[in-house]
């Protein structure tokens, strides 16, 4: 260096230099440089952690759905039976209809063989609808006999059935109508449960 040159040494908080000549300025830096990125333990742990957090929401995106279609699956099997139950209440406010020289004597309602029988009448003449149910399907069935009407049966009107209870209670000294109470039972255990007083 010359008598007329002067030299300027600073370093900063970070640990660079700065040397300044007249004629040149030097940068030097005293930070260690042998951080190159993640480890890989710190890589590890970040996957194990991913690992975890995915398990569980993939855990609870399962269960909620599920849940949904047990609810879902539920609320069709219960608008299904309430219709069987509407439809047996229908079939019996028509008993009223058949006057009694139709009628000859026989019951307007019975229960023979776990078959639920209802005399009505369609378009004048006497029919009778049945209900009755197929443990092995699982099903409510209804069938339609009449004397112009060969026996039709329909298609299932609820599945999902684990049992079906009727019961028939005539009238005694205590009741004077006769009560039907029919109880369905779901395979998921769900109960409904009518009961309908006859007149």
């Amino acid at each position: 260096m010359g008598e007329g040159q002067r030299r300027i040494v600073t370093q900063s908080p970070l640990g660079i230099t700065v040397q300044r000549d007249s004629t040149m300025i030097t940068l030097s830096s005293s930070i260690s440089t042998n951080r190159r990125g993640m480890t890989l333990i710190e890589m590890l742990v970040s996957l194990s952690l991913l690992a975890v957090l995915v398990t569980v929401a993939v855990s609870w995106m399962t269960s909620t759905l599920s849940r949904q279609g047990k609810d879902l699956e539920q609320s069709r099997w219960d608008r299904a039976a309430y219709m069987v139950l509407d439809q047996i209440g229908r079939d019996l406010s028509q008993v009223e209809t058949i006057d009694e020289t139709r009628r000859r004597g026989d019951p307007r309602v019975w229960i023979e063989d776990e078959m639920l029988s209802i005399r009505t009448t369609d378009r004048g003449e006497p029919i009778t609808q049945q209900y009755g149910f197929d443990p092995i399907e699982g099903v409510v069935l209804r069938s339609v006999l009449g004397q112009r009407v060969r026996t039709v049966d329909q298609p299932a009107m609820l599945g999902q059935v684990y049992g079906v209870q009727l019961e028939l209670v005539l009238p005694s000294n205590e009741r004077v109508l006769p009560v039907l109470s029919v109880e369905l039972r779901s395979e998921g255990g769900q109960t409904l449960r009518r009961t309908y007083v006859l007149s």
